[in-house]
């Protein structure tokens, strides 16, 4: 026996020769089956070199990121593999000198910069993979800040909790020293903890009244820190109290009490109550508000403590004073109040009222804040009475009197009620309504144009019956939200009268010398649109438009300082612009953008505003009023596939019949899926279907199932869902129904057939029955790849041919059933069950002789 070993240097086909020699050189044929002289080829492959599968990464510890404190560790990781199955080598260069040869090392640097770090995995026989990461080591830094709570106090002060908070890249446990006063005697010293923040509870005493300051020193790993903060006890004093009411509202209005100006000299406020009388005495006479008191920092009710405003209503007509009564932190209170004058309405709103005839009329409020009587009509619509020879007239829907017309053929019938300016004529026996005479009376300030169309005669207000101007209405100075030194100025707009707030020197008391440079004038502020719609979530554009109205010949360019207002917590709220310099008698614009919270958010109009200041004399301001509409946001239709039944998980839109295939309804409201009101199913293609969801579940937000009778084809869903305004939304989804594997088979007495149905077939005890497979695969699905037979009671008792035979004994109503479930290329299984009929053969007739 002789063995050898070599080693290629390269891959490829190579030749081996072996010849065989006695001691004698007679040569033999080698046993390995090839001849003296002969060649074997070896296919050799080269080397295939290691590949890194995951890393170099690296973690540290106990640090949360590489540095040179002492103790902190650099921990590498690599992994990789070697398809040949060489066993692998790892060398790792640190970047500052050092190495490793382990897999996995840890490693400490002791100089702060950024080092390149290199790994190199080998095999044994000389290939080799390298990777690299770069690796920041910085120094490690401490920091602590340090608070006292509470920090401000009256007259004494104890029980102060000082707060310490660690940050920066220094890890290990922490070490605090608390000084109350900074002056070197350590009130606490708390050594060896993981504690960040700490809080020394009640440390802190100070017992006069002072300014203090409070120190912590902190000691972590190779570094210490230390910070300080001021503590005042002060003498305490009442807090101030300043209101802001408008001067004038109506009854059942809700008014704005704001003392957002309230503050406290030393400590903070607590609370705040509110109360109102008719008493004009300076004194709060009323009852405060039995629900109050209300926490200062908390809202509830009508109070909302973000805005520090409390909305306050009047049952009655007449003048108030409206108090506030304010309570800082150690029980010290101040009250303040402000006057207002509360009409029945505002002069220029409208309401409608029904006549006693059941007339509608529209009546305005009168300059006097109070509302008309609603007049009183001529007749009841439909009601006539006799005009003598002159014939019959019928009142008309206006509540007034028609024309009196003969009846003539038309005497045995009623006359009809007709349409506004139109009255009933008898003609040729029977009554129709035909145009009134002009100038008929057509309800308030309107009559008929002999057309047949009621024309309004006014060319602004209509109040009583009586065509009246806006020019009527003054609510005098600070009117209706109108600052202290402005009345109202009216205009007739969309129907109703309007006004803008203007300066007015009588408002100021007596008229002011004109200034000596320029006369100033209040600037025109306006939104355009003033009110827009839009749904929760959605952002509009206001253009803010600002006038100067400075005297041109005395006043150079001004600049106006511009704020927005919107409701509080919106997210969008912002001037393209927050200044402009306009000229006097010009105007300039900007882009005030406004964003409602995202849905569900409640549907309603909401106020926002912008004020425009004249920063050269700040005085002169005026605010621009819009509306936020949030409308509606429609519902939002979505279908997905669940080709196993919609408890099961998602997938293509493609199922089997028979199948529990099912459509999946992920519908929802932006504002709330609640608001769902119904989902329709709409069914085409092969078949037809359609499920409405609260018909036939109830639930607005069904789904849809495969009905047992629907056949394979292709199919289009639509889903049309609407919510409880009546908005909707349609999804469309394309699908396809396959065939599903059907089992089937038949029995047979004979191996050729005839066939028939099993369950017809009689076969005795011990007698072989054939089967035949007529199982049909799913679409697609052919051919069927398996089958699996079960015989109760026969011989053999399974089989998995295509067509098997079997015989039976009869044991029990069971014997003779025959189960078959096939399984095809798809994955597809069906089972079907036949049972033979097994009988037992009767005993043979023998003649027995006569004894």
């Amino acid at each position: 026996t002789a063995s050898m070993s070599y080693t290629f240097a390269s891959g490829g086909i190579h030749s081996m020769y072996a010849r065989c020699a006695d001691q004698y050189d007679t040569q033999t044929a080698s046993y390995l089956n090839f001849t003296s002289g002969s060649s074997v080829n070896v296919n050799v492959t080269a080397d295939k070199l290691p590949v890194i599968t995951s890393g170099p990464s690296y973690t540290t510890s106990p640090c949360a990121s590489p540095t040179t404190q002492t103790g902190c560790n650099v921990n590498f990781t690599v992994s990789a593999t070697d398809s040949d199955g060489d066993p692998l080598t790892y060398s790792w260069i640190f970047g500052d000198g050092g190495s490793s040869n382990l897999q996995n090392p840890s490693y400490h640097y002791a100089t702060a910069t950024t080092y390149a770090v290199i790994i190199t995995v080998s095999d044994n026989r000389g290939g080799a993979t390298s990777s690299g990461v770069t690796l920041p080591v910085t120094a490690p830094t401490l920091l602590v800040a340090l608070s006292a709570n509470p920090s401000t106090w009256v007259d004494s002060l104890s029980g102060v909790d000082l707060t310490a908070t660690t940050s920066g890249t220094m890890s290990g446990t922490i070490n605090y020293k608390f000084d109350c006063k900074n002056d070197g005697g350590w009130e606490l010293q708390i050594n060896n903890t993981t504690t960040n923040p700490y809080t020394a509870v009640d440390l802190c005493n100070y017992a006069s009244i002072g300014n203090y300051t409070a120190k912590v020193f902190i000691e972590r790993g190779d570094g210490n820190a230390q910070a300080t903060t001021g503590i005042s006890v002060v003498s305490n004093q009442p807090p101030v109290c300043q209101i802001s009411v408008s001067k004038n509202g109506t009854v059942d209005q809700w008014i704005d009490i704001n003392v957002s100006g309230s503050s406290d000299p030393e400590g903070s406020l607590a609370s705040v109550n509110f109360s109102s009388d008719n008493i004009l005495n300076g004194s709060p006479n009323g009852t405060w508000d039995p629900l109050g008191p209300y926490s200062w920092t908390v809202s509830s009710g009508n109070w909302s403590a973000l805005n520090k405003t409390m909305k306050w209503s009047f049952a009655s007509a007449g003048s108030y004073e409206t108090w506030a009564q304010l309570t800082d932190n150690v029980g010290l209170t101040n009250s303040c109040y402000a006057t207002t004058t509360i009409t029945s309405c505002f002069p220029g709103n409208t309401k409608n009222c029904t006549s006693s005839q059941g007339c509608n009329h529209t009546l305005t409020c009168q300059a006097a804040g109070t509302w008309p009587a609603c007049p009183t009509d001529q007749c009841a619509p439909g009601t006539n009475q006799s005009c003598g020879t002159n014939g019959t007239q019928v009142c008309t829907p206006s509540c007034s009197w028609g024309i009196c017309a003969e009846q003539g053929n038309c005497a045995g019938t009623p006359p009809p009620s007709c349409p506004t300016c139109y009255q009933p004529v008898c003609v040729a026996s029977a009554w129709q309504c035909q145009p009134a005479e002009a100038q008929t009376d057509s309800g308030d300030c309107r009559e008929c144009d002999g057309n047949g169309n009621s024309v309004y005669l006014c060319a602004e207000i209509c109040v009583v019956d009586t065509c009246t101007s806006c020019s009527i209405y003054d609510g005098g100075c600070g009117y209706g939200g109108c600052g202290v030194s402005e009345k109202p100025s009216w205009s007739y707009s969309g129907g109703i009268c309007q006004y803008a707030c203007q300066y007015n020197v009588s408002c100021e008391g007596e008229i002011p010398p004109p200034p000596p440079t320029c006369q100033r004038g209040y600037p025109t502020v306006t939104l355009n649109p003033s009110s827009q719609a839009g749904t929760a979530g959605q952002q509009l554009l206001f253009t803010v438009y600002v006038i100067n109205t400075d005297s041109s010949n005395l006043c150079g360019d001004s600049t106006f300082s511009l704020a927005k207002s919107c409701p509080s917590g919106w997210p969008g709220c912002s001037l393209d612009l927050s200044s402009l310099t306009i000229s006097p008698n010009q105007s300039k614009s900007t882009i005030l953008r406004v964003t409602s919270p995202s849905p569900p958010y409640t549907k309603g109009d909401y106020g926002i505003s912008v004020t425009a200041t004249n920063n050269s004399a700040s005085q002169y301001l005026r605010t621009a009023y819009g509306v936020y509409q949030v409308t509606n946001n429609p519902p939002q239709a979505s279908a997905s596939c669940y080709p196993q039944g919609c408890s099961q998980s998602a997938g293509s839109c493609s199922g089997y019949t028979w199948t529990s295939f099912c459509l999946k309804n992920n519908s929802t409201d932006p504002d709330d899926t609640s608001d769902i009101k119904n989902s329709i199913w709409t069914i085409t293609g092969q078949m037809e279907d359609t499920s409405n969801c609260l018909a036939v579940s109830g639930n607005p937000v069904c789904n849809w199932t495969l009905p047992s009778n629907f056949t394979a084809g292709n199919y289009s869903a639509q889903l049309y869902v609407e919510d409880k305004t009546g908005a909707s939304d349609t999804v469309y989804k394309s699908f396809s129904i396959l065939q599903d594997i059907i089992a089937e088979f038949d029995c047979s007495l004979n191996s050729e057939g005839p066939w028939q149905e099993c369950e017809t077939l009689k076969a005795s005890e011990g007698e072989i029955v054939y089967f035949r497979d007529k199982s049909t695969p799913s679409d697609g699905g052919s051919p069927i790849v398996s089958r699996s037979w079960t015989f109760e009671d026969g011989t053999p008792a399974a089989s998995v041919l295509q067509y098997p035979s079997s015989s039976f004994q009869k044991i029990d109503q069971g014997s003779g059933r025959a189960t078959l479930m096939v399984t095809d290329s798809n994955g597809r299984s069906d089972t079907t069950l036949h049972q033979v009929w097994v009988t037992i053969p009767l005993p043979e007739w023998q003649e027995i002789p006569p004894l």
